[in-house]
């Protein structure tokens, strides 16, 4: 079952933060999140974005430039993670109701529906109903962060086994080099000949390609370390 990234929710408490007078800290099904003094209050719905979400490059979103941006590849975004508030740790993103209305006349407002009057978000034919636990993950275009970072660490196993694989050969082709030396000075009792011409070429061989792989580990620890540190 996929994970509701974005999410339609009741506000179930609201209290003053207890280190800022600007902040309040917001209960939603357990979670706590932070938010600004008096955007919410109980009963409200609202939409809660989960931690390890990956949001779009909308101006809507722009306000997390600052403390949340992240560059996956060529994809270019906003990830949620648990943070401490003054104090106070905030789990995930917590925005009002509205962010679901557009430019394109998608606004919130009521229908008529059998069981009564019903508030929903965009025309009756494609509408998203504004009730508790809607998923909203797709309409946001909204990500998971941790499915990026696997396909990445899939990419990063292939790339291991192929610098393994380069080891492997490069010593066994220097091997095999000695090896025809050994035979070539040996079965024709020459110390140059050939055979141990051969030897020497494929040895030759082995080395320029441990010069090629150590240039390649070293290309790849760097480019990890420079991951790593994009991606704290």
């Amino acid at each position: 079952m996929e994970r509701k990234l974005a999410k339609i929710v009741y506000v179930d408490n609201v209290e003053k933060h207890f280190n800022a007078d600007s902040l309040d800290i917001c209960t939603i099904g357990g979670w706590k999140v932070v938010t600004k003094r008096d955007e919410f209050k109980p009963g409200d719905f609202a939409v809660y974005f989960e931690v390890d979400s990956f949001l779009p490059i909308e101006p809507e979103f722009e306000f997390l430039r600052k403390s949340s941006y992240k560059k996956m590849g060529d994809q270019e975004g906003f990830r949620l993670r648990t943070v401490k508030l003054r104090g106070q740790i905030s789990q995930g993103l917590l925005l009002p109701i509205s962010i679901l209305e557009n430019e394109d006349e998608i606004k919130i407002g009521y229908s008529d529906q059998p069981w009564g009057k019903q508030l929903q978000v965009g025309p009756y034919d494609n509408a998203i109903l504004i009730q508790e636990g809607e998923d909203v993950t797709d309409y946001l275009g909204i990500e998971s962060y941790k499915i990026k970072i696997n396909s990445y660490m899939k990419e990063n196993i292939k790339k291991i086994g192929k610098g393994f694989l380069n080891v492997v050969l490069t010593i066994s082709a220097i091997c095999f080099g000695l090896q025809v030396i050994s035979w070539g000075t040996q079965l024709l009792n020459q110390p140059y000949n050939l055979l141990v011409f051969a030897g020497v070429i494929v040895c030759l061989i082995g080395i320029g390609m441990i010069g090629l792989t150590f240039n390649e580990i070293v290309k790849f620890v760097l480019i990890q370390l420079s991951n790593k540190q994009e991606n704290n």
